[in-house]
């Protein structure tokens, strides 16, 4: 039953209360993560033209996906509506680019209960290395998705670094 308060019940993914109690353990242990914030592109358009349920059966369809292409240790949650978050423990920005753009190609590629494929858009962002604080990381992962989406959709953009996360950067080079 409690496991049951931590799930989405559409998706089977980790919701947004076990997404707070995650974040709450990763800021007791102080390790580095990346996040990845997707979204579905014209999801809007997707339902008016399919219906509710094929809009429900791609949200699981990609659930799926991202599931298969998670290492055991990240951590994938559905957000709301058409988004969702993969937290990738120890990861920096670089390899999280690369992880992205495999996972956006992978959900592309993959066949949907459409006759057209589903793309997406994704955000990333790093703890600590761009912001001190794990919700301004998050906020950063958001703004980095809409960039994307501003782009043209169907791409992954990364959050820009702050003062904060160059500072950052100097001081874990110059020790």
């Amino acid at each position: 039953m409690e496991e049951d308060r931590k799930m989405d019940p559409l998706t089977k993914l980790n919701n947004r209360l076990a997404m707070q109690l995650w974040l709450d353990n990763v800021k007791s242990m102080h390790y580095q993560f990346s996040v990845m914030a997707l979204d579905v592109d014209h999801f809007k358009l997707i339902n008016d033209e399919f219906g509710h349920a094929v809009g429900d059966e791609v949200l699981r369809a990609l659930a799926g996906v991202m599931k298969k292409n998670a290492r055991s240790h990240d951590f994938v949650c559905r957000s709301g509506g058409e988004e969702f978050l993969i937290f990738m423990p120890f990861v920096d920005a670089n390899r999280a680019f690369s992880i992205a753009e495999r996972l956006r190609i992978a959900i592309s590629e993959h066949a949907m209960p459409l006759s057209r494929p589903v793309t997406v858009s994704i955000g990333i962002a790093c703890w600590p290395a761009h912001s001190k604080s794990i919700d301004e990381t998050l906020k950063m992962a958001d703004q980095a998705l809409y960039q994307a989406k501003h782009k043209g959709r169907n791409q992954t953009c990364q959050a820009k670094l702050t003062p904060h996360a160059a500072n950052h950067d100097v001081a874990r080079h110059a020790v």
